[in-house]
């Protein structure tokens, strides 16, 4: 295991990412959780994420 971090989500059957820019908002990348209780979407910058780790993930094209 690398990690762990929290999204919000009470819990999700599956999770999905990508490191390709997907425009201003996700130009590092995307993490996509759904929460099963309300079946909302919870969107993620992946730079966010790779921020959080101690030390912090490096992500090709884009510093920590």
């Amino acid at each position: 295991m690398v990690g762990t971090f929290r999204v919000g989500a009470d819990s999700t059957d599956g999770l999905d990412v990508t490191s390709a820019s997907l425009g201003p908002d996700f130009p590092g990348g995307l993490l996509v959780a759904m929460n099963n209780k309300s079946r909302n979407f919870l969107l993620v910058r992946w730079a966010d994420i790779a921020k959080a780790r101690m030390p912090a993930l490096r992500t090709v094209g884009h510093p920590p």
